[in-house]
């Protein structure tokens, strides 16, 4: 049996690029730090316009769709099977409001549709698991009835429209069965006219919604569901308040205070932001015109289980001074809370309203204050799984991830104009967008897709440029050789696809593949990585060489020192010496004819190994050295 030398594993850096950012740019990516932007792909939808778009972290478009109609205030998402939801509103005429669902290839697959004098679907929906649907849902009550259950008639203008949350079943193409449903009308409270229905003292009823805090305007802004607790979080734009429901309940159960697993029936489970709605006067307001409350998965190492919120006046909240519209120099945050440590869906209540006391807030620090972190409508927040958090700006249709302690490390603002322009550099301005979602690589409806875009939306973005060269491929290898066989360790970063050619001849696509070759030589190894943006090769020779003794010991030491400055000095006469270097090469072979040193001047500092071979031994020997 032969034996060979073997590689060494030596370091391996990959050169880590910097930050991407020109302060000309105005749409499209801003500002990129490749390296600490969480992974994904965000989605998002222009307010007045049809388009929907998918775009990766360096602003390329992977897919984008039409729909049938331009679409105000609403969010959007993609389904687990590719296909993207969006509610949509008609204008010609505006007598319907629909839901609209589109393939990966933009083919209508589902579209319903309800008349406005039955209700108005709008701001956001939010699809489960079971392919139903919630959405917030507007229904008119006639202003008698109003009335005559509380309401101040000073309140009523044209007509009495109140917040309604149904579950929609998909059917067919066009059509859909409602399979739940729950009233904000089934669970209200007043204390203005004894002589009318739902009386009572508001501050001893925190579960029931005062509804003579009724104004026209005032509207739920978004919706979402936690599948664990089978709960719902929504928003309350002008109530400065979220509240969460059961969805445990029956529609029976949903229009009354009993029942369902937690046992309020379609009452609010929880309230928080704004204690003074249901008579806590002595505490301060926490949220003022918020969006998007959400749950963060119970797995994430921090705020796991808790709620984030995008506060979109948080400057008011913190200085106690409401503000005129528009708002010079105020900042939004990202509120987090957590009102269920225990994490079993039960809330509780302290001195008549619901905890916690306190909150967190995070918002992005000195890259923005150009353009102070505020949005006045819309808009949301999202957590990410490395920890950082996506939001959008609505109104200013700036995207912006930034980690915990605010340093923010992407940058994007949407280049679709008021009317659907794409607009270049230094033009403007952007066409706001509702919210966006931001999706994994393997989020179930990207798994197959081909998420490779080749360009961006707007006309030219260096930053784009420069991001695409940040995210090539770097690759190299490293190698153990022994007998003709190679184990071959692939050193790479931002990597997709890979393929080896192993310069015999032959090739593979594993990740760490391991090659006989047929007979000794020299071969050049090949590795090339791919990925959505670009491809590199790395080559390096390996050098498969037989030391050609049957026998090799380590045990019968030659080299007096380890250490060699300019001589390998040797203790004993051998006739012939091979110096191979770590990757197996052999630098030279020595004929030495009794000489017990051997000049190494020649060496550059580093290890080597050295086979040498005594005249009356029947076997070779194999030292390590160090050259300084």
């Amino acid at each position: 049996m032969k034996y060979y030398l073997f590689f060494f594993v030596l370091a391996f850096a990959i050169e880590l690029k910097g930050q991407s950012a020109n302060s000309a740019n105005t749409v499209g990516l801003l500002y990129s730090e490749p390296d600490k932007v969480s992974d994904g792909y965000i989605l998002f939808s222009p307010n007045s316009s049809n388009q929907v778009f998918l775009i990766d972290n360096c602003g390329i478009l992977v897919n984008n769709w039409n729909l049938s109609s331009s679409s105000n205030y609403s969010g959007c998402y993609l389904l687990e099977d590719g296909s993207i939801i969006k509610i949509n509103e008609l204008y010609e005429p505006f007598s319907q409001t629909c839901i609209e669902r589109r393939s990966w290839e933009d083919e209508l697959t589902w579209s319903y549709c309800i008349e406005l004098k039955d209700g108005d679907f709008h701001s956001d929906l939010y699809p489960l698991q079971n392919g139903n649907i919630l959405v917030l849902m507007k229904e008119s009550y006639p202003i008698e009835e109003a009335i005559l259950n509380g309401v101040d008639p000073n309140l009523i203008r044209s007509g009495f429209n109140f917040e309604t949350v149904v579950e929609l079943k998909p059917l067919g193409i066009d059509s859909a069965e409602v399979v739940w449903k729950w009233r904000l009308w089934d669970h209200i409270i007043q204390e203005y006219d004894s002589t009318k229905k739902n009386y009572g003292l508001i501050v001893e009823h925190p579960r029931k919604y005062n509804i003579n805090l009724y104004k026209p305007f005032d509207h739920f802004n978004s919706i979402y569901y936690n599948n664990d607790l089978n709960q719902i979080v929504l928003s309350s734009w002008a109530d400065h308040e979220i509240y969460i429901i059961d969805h445990t309940t029956t529609i029976e159960e949903a229009a009354g205070s009993k029942g369902g697993k937690y046992g309020f029936g379609g009452d609010l489970l929880f309230r928080w932001g704004n204690p003074s709605n249901f008579g806590i006067v002595d505490k301060k307001p926490q949220l003022l015109g918020q969006h998007n409350p959400r749950w963060i998965p119970v797995d994430r190492e921090q705020f796991g289980g808790m709620i984030s919120i995008f506060n979109n006046r948080n400057d008011e909240v913190l200085s106690g001074t409401i503000l005129p519209y528009p708002m010079e120099g105020n900042k939004s945050a990202v509120v987090i809370i957590d009102p269920d440590p225990d994490n079993d869906g039960n809330y509780e209540i302290k001195d008549g309203y619901f905890l916690p006391e306190t909150y967190t807030y995070v918002l992005p620090n000195e890259k923005v204050e150009e353009a102070p972190f505020f949005s006045y409508l819309m808009s949301g927040a999202s957590l990410q799984p490395n920890g950082n958090i996506v939001t959008c700006e609505a109104e200013k249709a700036r995207f912006i991830e930034f980690d915990l302690q605010g340093n923010v490390v992407w940058m994007y603002r949407s280049p679709l104009g008021f009317s659907e322009e794409i607009l270049d550099q230094g033009s403007g301005p952007s066409s706001s967008v509702y919210k966006i979602e931001k999706y994994n690589a393997d989020y179930p409806g990207l798994s197959g897709r081909e998420l490779c875009g080749s360009a961006i939306i707007e006309k030219e973005n260096d930053i784009t440029e420069a991001c695409i060269s940040d995210w090539s491929p770097q690759v190299s290898f490293l190698n153990d050789v022994k007998d003709l066989e190679v184990s071959f360790e692939l050193m790479a970063s931002k990597t997709e696809e890979i393929h080896w050619n192993f310069g015999d001849g032959n090739t593979s696509m594993e990740i760490n593949p391991i090659h006989t070759f047929q007979k000794e030589g020299r071969y050049e190894v090949c590795v090339t990585a791919k990925n959505c943006y670009n491809s590199n090769t790395y080559c390096r020779e390996v050098e498969i060489v037989s030391t050609f003794i049957e026998n090799i010991t380590q045990n019968d030491f030659v080299l007096t020192f380890n250490l060699v400055h300019d001589q390998l000095i040797l203790n004993k006469a051998i006739s012939k010496v091979y110096l191979y270097n770590t990757y197996g090469k052999l630098i030279c072979e020595l004929e030495l004819n009794d000489n017990l040193k051997i000049n190494a001047k020649f060496l550059k500092p580093g290890i080597y190994f050295m086979i040498s071979k005594h005249e009356h031994k029947s076997y070779m020997i194999n030292e390590k050295f160090y050259k300084l």
